[in-house]
């Protein structure tokens, strides 16, 4: 076999790490042509449901009208264009934009909003890296916050988030000199904040890395 891998993300190392044979398949198949590509046939529901979140927090962030209002119509018009029809879900989903407005209204720090749903495609050192991350903040004074949503029913403790890949991966990457573009006016990063919002249970993890991590 003589192709190359194209790219690497968090989700293919995670794939390679829990199973190496699983991930062999997943290369001799040439999954890496369909990799991140829309799967309406047999996708398990709480992906469904998962991707319908973030799409309704992605256009949240992107719109100049973030209310609460905005956050139910808009997740009301994303079942209706889906077809998702899962009323236990469906009912979740209500929670989850109730808690997370007012999380947003009376909990959330100040800062400033740079990117939702950030695509990347970078070439670091020789390595290609290709992820999304959902979130991006600004605090002030080089102090940067990437936050990923996550609709699991599993909250991670604060020592896996300590050792998780993806995070990992966003830090490395925003760190770069490579994604400079998208710093708050150019600011390189003294610091960054890394935060998974499980928002199915209103709880925050959050971790660092340091420079002889990265």
């Amino acid at each position: 076999m003589d192709r190359n891998i194209p790219f690497i993300s968090s989700s293919i190392m995670n794939n390679f790490l829990n199973c190496k044979y699983s991930f062999l398949k997943f290369f001799e198949n040439d999954g890496f042509n369909s990799y991140r590509q829309d799967n309406e046939n047999g996708e398990p529901i709480y992906l469904q449901f998962g991707t319908i979140i973030h799409s309704v927090i992605e256009q949240f962030w992107k719109s100049n009208t973030r209310t609460k209002k905005f956050l139910i119509d808009t997740f009301e018009k994303e079942i209706v264009s889906s077809g998702f029809n899962d009323s236990g879900y469906i009912t979740c989903g209500y929670d989850i934009f109730e808690y997370f407005f007012d999380y947003l209204k009376y909990k959330a720090p100040k800062r400033k909003m740079l990117h939702s749903e950030l695509s990347f495609n970078v070439n670091i050192l020789g390595v290609p890296l290709h992820g999304t991350i959902d979130a991006i903040f600004y605090h002030g004074d080089g102090i940067y916050e990437i936050e990923d949503y996550k609709t699991s029913n599993y909250v991670k403790t604060r020592e896996e988030v300590d050792e998780d890949i993806q995070l990992s991966m966003y830090d490395y990457v925003f760190n770069n000199n490579a994604m400079k573009e998208y710093w708050f006016n150019g600011i390189k990063p003294k610091g960054i904040i890394l935060t998974l919002h499980f928002v199915k249970h209103g709880k925050i993890v959050q971790t660092e890395r340091t420079k002889y991590s990265r």
